[in-house]
């Protein structure tokens, strides 16, 4: 398995300060570079960890902490604010945080949350819906109503900080948003069902090609390679 390089930054002067007669708000863009993990302590003394080419928006003010999950994965642990609550925002879902840490992962249509200490709230003004998410739990959403959960064990909880794929009940459209980001080229899937495949083991995310190797033998799919793409279709797809 390939070594992860990071880089660490620590966040001082990067906010930048827009004043109102009420409430003084800081807000910052931090990113992650495509082939390297970044690691950043944010002005309240949150920790926040970036996969390759993950981007976030934060936005602090005197009540709240806002943060605009723009794309890819994150994980945080957030320092705790009883004043402030610590929400991070995906499409049309709000992740309420207070003291605690947790995975966030998003890509076209879904996402899916991992919490390793304490306890979010997910909400969705979409369904209206309401979701508690404890340690040792995950969620995902995975559109039109759609969503699963699944348990782990905290202490022996791995993830892309890691190299790997640990997929407890992971949906085959967020093993290819993970991938994505460690492959040379785009990842297309050409069936939309197979989007909702229900993936189980660990798997290593530098070892592009070996992974989906498996996954085609384990959920029968088809994979073929070009030069600027990759695309995966049920097995003897007539697409590909």
């Amino acid at each position: 398995m390939a070594g992860a390089s990071i880089m660490r930054v620590l966040c001082i002067n990067r906010f930048f300060f827009a004043y109102t007669t009420q409430t003084r708000q800081a807000e910052a863009l931090f990113h992650a570079p495509p082939d390297t993990l970044a690691e950043f302590s944010l002005s309240d003394g949150s920790e926040l960890k970036l996969d390759r080419g993950s981007k976030i928006r934060a936005h602090y003010s005197t009540n709240e902490r806002n943060i605009e999950l723009i794309e890819g994965e994150a994980h945080f642990e957030v320092a705790k604010d009883p004043g402030r609550r610590f929400i991070v925002d995906i499409d049309n879902s709000k992740v309420i945080a207070i003291g605690t840490a947790f995975n966030v992962n998003s890509w076209p249509g879904g996402f899916s949350v991992d919490v390793t200490e304490g306890v979010v709230e997910i909400s969705s003004a979409l369904e209206k819906q309401h979701y508690r998410v404890s340690a040792g739990e995950g969620f995902s959403y995975l559109g039109a109503d759609k969503i699963n959960r699944w348990t782990f064990e905290v202490d022996e909880y791995k993830d892309w900080r890691q190299g790997v794929i640990d997929a407890k009940s992971m949906s085959f459209a967020e093993v290819v948003s993970k991938l994505t980001r460690y492959s040379d080229v785009p990842i297309k899937i050409i069936d939309p069902p197979i989007k909702d495949y229900i993936v189980v083991g660990t798997y290593d995310i530098y070892s592009v090609d070996e992974t989906l190797k498996i996954l085609s033998e384990i959920l029968d799919l088809d994979v073929r390679r070009t030069d600027s793409v990759i695309m995966v279709a049920r097995g003897n797809s007539v697409d590909l």
